[in-house]
This record gives C-alpha cells, structure tokens and sequence, in this order.
C-alpha cells in the first residue's frame, strides 16, 4: 500500500512562519511526513528560500506500495528483510528545491540634466518618489516594510515661452485596486482613497501662509532660471504585512492639485485630477512560499500486478487530480522537474540497466506528462500572488509497469526534484494554475 501523508509547515531561520497560511520570512521550510507502516513516521528534510542562499530540499512527497512475506497489508521501508519476499514495497519521494531569491533593480532619480521639460499652458507638477536600494520589502515577511523614508522628487510643467509653474499645492489619491499602502509627510496622511480627500488640497501657501497645509504636499519652485525638480520631499511609506506588490511594477497614484503660474502660465485654482502622476517604486523580494495540499497517495498493492494490468486500467495505479503544490509568489518562476534514476523506481543495490530491478513510472505537472529528465525543461509561470490564487498546480503519478516479476524489495523508490527559481519579470511567462 502506498501512502503520503502531509506534515507541517517547517519553520525557516529566515523568518518565523508556523503553517501553510503563515508567513516564513524570506524563506520556506516544508516537511511532509511519509507514513510507511502502522505509525511510524519519517520526516525527510526541509529548505529555506532566502536572498543569498539555497538548500537542497524543499518539500518531499512519499509513495509506498506493495505486499511482503506473502501477507497483504504494509511495510515498512525501514524494517528490516525477516525472509524471502514476494511482494513489491514503493516509495517516491518528491523533493523541492528553491534557488535563491531575486531582488527588484531600481531605477535612478531623474536628475536636472536627464530631466524633459515638461510643457502644458496651465501649471501642474509630476512626481517620481523610489526607494533606496537598502530599504527592500519582503511580501512574506511579518514585519512588512514600516516608516520607510522615500524621497519624492516633483517636476513642475512649462510654457513654451517663460511661463513656469510657481506654487503647488497637492494630496496623493489611491484609485480602486491599488495596494494599501499609508503614506505620511511631515507627520500627516497625505495619501486618500476616493472621494475623501476631505476637500484637499485647500489653498496654497502665498495665500494662507501654510495654515492650512496638514495633510497636503505643498511646494513653491523658484524663477524662471531655476530647476524644474523640487527637492527631495521625504514621504514616509508604511507597507502592511502580507500586502500584495509585485516584484518589477511600481504603484502609481493619482493627485489632486492647485497651482498658480508665473510668467504667463494659466494657474489652477480648483482641485484637478491627474491620472497615475506621482510613481512609486518600492523594492520588492521576488520570493515564494510552496507547500503540499492533498490526500494520502496510495496506488494500492501491486506486487501481483502486470504491466498489462497497469496500462489497461490506468486510472487504478495514478494519484488523486486533487493533489496539488500550493505556491505564493511577488514575481514570476521558473520550474524545474527532475528525477534521481529518470523516472524509474528501484531499490538500493539494484541495477538501474536491468528491467527486472526498476519500475517506471510519469509525473503529470503543469500540463505536463514526464516520464525522462530530457523532457521537461524549464517553466515560465506568471506570478502566483501573495495570497496564491494562481499558484494551485496539480501533481500526479502515475505507474506505467506493474511489479509482477520484479525484484522483490520492501525499498523501491525514487526522487524527484522540484526546482522553483523566483525571478524579476519575464515576458513569455505563463498562468500555470490548474494545468
């Protein structure tokens, strides 16, 4: 008889992380348990996924099948021979492995000299606030990113003729669907949902004197020979745990602004929208979580069983469809699959050249059917989500030979590998869920 059982969620020392709905830092630790026999249990290893590190397992999966000492029922693969055999005992072992995790690269801020002239008849500002390299977020991590300091950098628009934009007076508006970020200046939320900017922005500061600038960015450039960048307006942005960014994208808000114009320049004296003006880069971790979901494996006894049995009745000896590796991810992956003997169970001592000591099987993974390591190759798949709604990828096995006129042994067995590498942004990337 064959079965797998799965374990519990193994805490990394990346982070903390007590299950598969828990966080685990920057890394993941999977065990699944194999219960081969009555209640004996063996718990295989685990790894960690983490910046600058891999390690060799990440979760494993065991299969066990097979009829010992002419009595049906289970043994163990860990019990010692008592006699001669005439049963087959399987086990395949599904080891996951990740590769390091990737990092975002940030683009520089624009400076005087790379900065176009912005030309409109009416004043207006854009902005462009990017994290320092050194402040990263890590979508899995259960401290999120707290009070980080990103400056922002304002560009004021032009005429074609001396008209500049003098003053602005502006809030930052998150339109539906943007992630829920919080983002303070000088102490106050400057960063509103949808049609509750509270009537901000509410004056400019040559009109009040900078009464009523709480909760606003205001800013006033100078003459006409001066800059178009503003100096670095320090916003302070908090990223709650588990907040869905994508490794790769920035986040984009709109704004609500006034401004006045010099020079010539039409001012803007009631609030105007502008569409995804101000752009914020923050440094997130391309990382991903993986776990085991499914039932017990159990291709039943087979150690009687022919070939032909096997092929005409295929659905018999293939793993439940409702198993699945459960993957969370800001950013695309690559996968890899790869099996120890080529997809060939056998025990220790056997020869993997003689038909009469292997048994092979094929992994079904992502639409695919494998059955050799020349095969697979590498998988692009599109990000998964934090919460990973698009990382449920169904995993069978399915045998292709019976065990009649085998070798007997208690310890068939095999290893696959399944490698999951986190990577920035790729463009022929595809949704794998539920292939």
């Amino acid at each position: 008889m064959l079965r797998l059982r799965a374990g519990d969620l193994v805490r990394h020392t990346g982070g903390p992380g007590d299950g598969p709905g828990q966080s685990a830092g920057y890394g993941l630790g999977i065990c699944l348990a194999t219960l081969l026999g009555h209640s004996r249990l063996r718990c295989v290893g685990s790894i960690g996924i983490e910046r600058a590190k891999s390690h060799p397992v990440l979760e494993q999966l065991g299969l066990g099948s097979g009829r010992a000492d002419g009595a049906s029922g289970l043994r163990s693969a860990r019990r010692p021979p008592t006699g001669p055999r005439n049963g087959i005992a399987q086990i395949l072992t599904w080891r996951l492995a990740a590769a390091a995790t990737a990092m975002l690269a940030v683009a520089a801020l624009p400076s005087e000299a790379s900065a176009q002239v912005q030309y409109s008849p009416v004043c207006g500002v854009t902005g462009y606030a990017t994290a320092p390299t050194t402040i990263t977020y890590d979508p899995f991590s259960p401290g999120g990113l707290s009070q980080a300091t990103i400056p922002l950098i304002l560009q004021r628009n032009r005429n074609t003729q001396t008209g500049r934009t003098s003053e602005v007076s502006l809030v930052l508006v998150a339109p539906a669907g943007t992630p829920p970020l919080q983002v303070t200046y000088q102490g106050q939320s400057v960063l509103y949902q949808e049609g509750s900017t509270a009537g901000r922005p509410r004056s400019l500061n040559s009109k009040d004197g900078g009464a009523g600038a709480a909760g606003e960015i205001r800013y006033t450039f100078g003459g006409s020979s001066a800059t178009d960048l503003s100096t670095a307006l320090n916003l302070r942005v908090t990223v709650p745990p588990g907040t869905d960014l994508s490794a790769g994208e920035s986040i984009y808000f709109d704004i609500l602004y006034i401004c006045s114009g010099a020079g010539g320049m039409q001012s803007v004296s009631s609030p105007t929208r502008e569409i995804r003006a101000v752009r914020v880069n923050v440094n997130t971790v391309s990382a991903l979580q993986a776990y085991y979901a499914g039932s017990t494996l159990d291709f039943g006894e087979i150690g009687d069983v022919t070939t032909a049995q096997v092929l005409a009745n295929p659905a018999s000896f293939t793993t439940s469809a409702s198993n699945s590796l459960r993957v969370r991810s800001s950013g695309p992956f690559e996968v890899r699959l790869r099996s120890d003997n080529d997809f060939r169970l056998t025990f220790p001592g056997g020869n993997l050249a003689s038909s009469s000591d292997t048994i092979r099987y094929s992994v079904r993974f992502l639409g695919q059917d494998t059955a050799s390591n020349a095969s697979f190759g590498t998988k692009t798949c599109a990000r998964a989500g934090v919460a990973g709604t698009s990382g449920v990828l169904p995993i069978r096995a399915k045998l292709t030979e019976g065990g009649a006129g085998k070798t007997p042994s208690s310890d068939y067995a095999d290893t696959v590998t399944i490698t999951f590498t986190p990577i920035i942004m790729a463009s022929g990337a595809q949704s794998c869920a539920g292939l």
